[in-house]
C-alpha cells in the first residue's frame, strides 16, 4: 500500500498547480471575456476555472458556503494568480533558469515521498500529468531563485537593528528555572514499589525504564529533556522540581498511572544574554524583513512603470514612510491590473 504523503509533499504539489501561470487562451471575435488582463496578457475564463476547481479539491480549510465568501474566495485565488504571473515575467526578464538537471533533481525529490503508485495517485487526485508536474516544477524554482537572488539577496540585518530588537525584547529572553527528568511509568503501586526497590538495590534508572516503563520515552531511558514549570501536569512538577539532582522519587500516583522520576539535571533561572542569542535574533528579523520585501517587490511588479515615482511618496506629515510608498504603489497596481468584475463573480467553481 501507498504510504501517505508527507505535508511537505503535498504542500509542494499544491504549489506547483497554482504556479501554471497565464496560458494563452482562444483568440478571435468569439473569445469570452477575460477575467483580468496583466501587462497586456489575459487570465482566461477557462484557466480561472481550472485554477478554481484545483484549489478546491486540495484545499485543508473549509471552504466557502455563502456568496460573499465564494466572490472572496474567487478574489484571493485571482490574486495569487497575478502575482504568480508577474514573479515568473520578472524572472525571465532577469534571465533567470532552472537547469534540466536540477529539475530533474527536484522532481525526483517530491517522487522520494510517495511509495509505489502513491506518487502517480497523488497526480492524478490534481489532475496533473508528469509533464505538467516539470513545467510548473520548472515554474516553482523559477520563482524561487527569483526572490533569492533579485530579492532576498539584498536584504540583510544590521547590528544595530539586532540590538535595538533585543532591548525591546528583553523580557522574552528571561529564561525560568528549568529541570531534566526521567520517568517510569507502570500500572499498578506495587509494580512501582517493586521497580524502586530494584534501583535502590543498584540496578540503573534506565535500565529500569527501558526494560518496565509503559511510556513511548522508555526507550531513551524515560527521559523527559528539560521542561519548565506549567508544560508538565502538576505533579510533575511538584515532584522534580523539589528532587535534587541523582534523586529518585517515591511513588507518584496521576491519571496516566504510577510514576517514579529521577531528577537528571537543572538549570537555574537566568537573563540569556545577547551574546547567545544573536544568532536567533538575527534568524527571526531576517526572516522578517524578508517578507516585508517580498511583500514590497509584489506591490513594485503590481505598479510596474509607476513604482518608481511612489518611492517618493510622502505622508500626510510630508515624510517619506513605507507605509506611503505602499499604499502609493497599492493604487498604481489597481490602475495598471485590470480585473472583470462581472466575468470574476459569473466563474462557476
Amino acid at each position: 500500500m501507498p504510504r501517505r504523503p508527507t505535508a511537505r509533499a503535498q504542500g509542494a504539489l499544491l504549489a506547483l498547480a497554482l504556479l501554471a501561470g497565464c496560458r494563452e487562451g482562444k483568440k478571435g471575435p468569439d473569445r469570452p471575456a477575460d477575467v483580468a488582463v496583466v501587462n497586456g496578457t489575459g487570465i482566461s475564463v477557462d484557466q480561472f476555472a481550472e485554477e478554481l476547481a484545483f484549489v478546491r479539491r486540495t484545499s485543508a480549510g473549509v471552504l466557502p458556503q455563502t456568496d460573499d465568501e465564494n466572490l472572496a474566495f474567487r478574489r484571493a485565488t485571482l490574486e495569487d494568480l497575478i502575482d504568480r504571473t508577474l514573479v515568473l515575467n520578472a524572472a525571465h526578464d532577469s534571465g533567470i533558469n532552472v537547469s534540466a538537471e536540477k529539475l530533474d533533481r527536484e522532481v525526483l525529490r517530491l517522487q522520494a515521498d510517495y511509495h509505489g503508485a502513491g506518487f502517480d495517485e497523488a497526480l492524478a487526485e490534481g489532475k496533473l500529468s508528469r509533464q505538467e508536474l516539470r513545467e510548473r516544477t520548472r515554474a516553482r524554482l523559477v520563482a524561487e531563485h527569483y526572490f533569492v537572488d533579485e530579492v532576498f539577496a539584498r536584504v540583510v540585518v544590521t547590528d544595530a537593528e539586532v540590538e535595538a530588537w533585543y532591548k525591546d525584547h528583553e523580557a522574552d529572553f528571561n529564561q525560568p528555572e528549568q529541570v531534566r527528568a526521567a520517568q517510569i511509568v507502570v500500572k499498578t503501586p506495587q509494580e512501582a514499589q517493586r521497580i524502586l526497590g530494584k534501583i535502590r538495590e543498584g540496578m540503573s534508572f534506565d535500565e529500569a525504564a527501558r526494560r518496565w516503563s509503559l511510556s513511548p520515552d522508555a526507550k531513551v531511558g524515560g527521559d523527559l529533556g528539560f521542561f519548565k514549570k506549567g508544560v508538565m501536569p502538576p505533579a510533575f512538577d511538584q515532584t522534580c522540581f523539589a528532587l535534587q539532582s541523582g534523586k529518585v522519587s517515591e511513588v507518584v500516583s496521576t491519571e496516566y498511572g504510577y510514576h517514579l522520576f529521577k531528577l537528571l539535571d537543572r538549570r537555574s533561572a537566568e537573563q540569556r544574554p545577547l551574546a547567545r542569542v544573536r544568532g536567533e535574533v538575527e534568524k527571526l528579523l531576517l526572516a522578517r524583513k524578508r517578507e516585508e520585501a517580498q511583500k514590497r517587490v509584489l506591490l513594485e511588479l503590481r505598479a510596474g512603470p509607476d513604482a518608481e515615482p511612489c518611492k517618493a511618496a510622502r505622508s500626510d506629515a510630508g515624510q517619506v514612510t513605507e507605509e506611503a510608498v505602499a499604499s502609493c504603489l497599492r493604487r498604481a497596481g489597481q490602475a495598471r491590473i485590470q480585473i472583470n468584475e462581472s466575468v470574476l463573480a459569473q466563474v462557476q467553481l
